[in-house]
């Protein structure tokens, strides 16, 4: 269940009004899961400074369980640089994404149908 938090210091006005709905379904196709179990909280305006320009730039924080290693991260990264440069404008040398492999037992939820149809995904 991928988990993204986004920081960027665009304004909200300046992020599309579809985004999250947009990137939901990058990350479920790109990581191969439903998007019903993808996470985003996105975060404008915040006070930002890298590599000596306050210019537009975004962070994000993605968590998961058993995806992130040395071999997919550089196909994601491409991936998902190339769609957040698309929708934001941001160009890709101020965009940050650090990847954290999570263990499904540091999560705490509660899935069932008629929510969510995919079992496998079902809270324990």
């Amino acid at each position: 269940m991928p988990n993204l938090y986004i920081h960027t210091n665009l304004k909200n006005d300046d992020i599309p009004l579809d985004f999250e709905e947009k990137l939901i379904k990058k990350v479920a196709s790109v990581m191969g899961v439903p998007t019903e179990v993808v996470y985003i909280k996105l975060t404008c305006g915040d006070r930002m400074y890298h590599n000596g320009s306050r210019g537009p730039m975004m962070f994000l924080d993605m968590n998961t369980v058993g995806k992130f290693n040395e071999t997919n991260n550089p196909e994601y990264t491409k991936q998902f640089m190339e769609f957040l440069t698309e929708n934001t404008n941001i160009p890709k040398n101020r965009i940050v994404i650090h990847y954290h492999d999570a263990s499904a037992h540091e999560y705490g939820f509660w899935r069932r149908a008629p929510d969510y149809k995919y079992s496998q995904y079902y809270s324990p």
